[in-house]
């Protein structure tokens, strides 16, 4: 998920230990920190690795990215 609101999640802990899932979070920095990363970008030439599939394939990239084998950004086409 990207994204966050000051509204507690309803997440039972059962539920997630029994499923064997976990919540994690990370902050990504403050709105000056992505420009000042983006303007890095463009003077380095540092470009995103990606992997595209096909919009067909968005289920098995699901699967690949939940299951630790995905090792780029992933980007469904259309």
């Amino acid at each position: 998920m990207v994204g966050v609101t000051a509204d507690p999640m309803p997440i039972s802990p059962v539920d997630l230990i029994l499923a064997g899932r976990r919540v994690t979070g990370h902050p990504s920095g403050t709105a000056r920190d992505v420009e000042e990363t983006m303007k890095f970008a463009v003077l380095s030439g540092v470009r995103a690795m990606i992997e595209e599939r096909p919009l067909a394939e968005a289920a098995e990239a699901y699967a690949a990215m939940t299951g630790g084998r995905a090792r780029y950004r992933g980007v469904l086409t259309m």
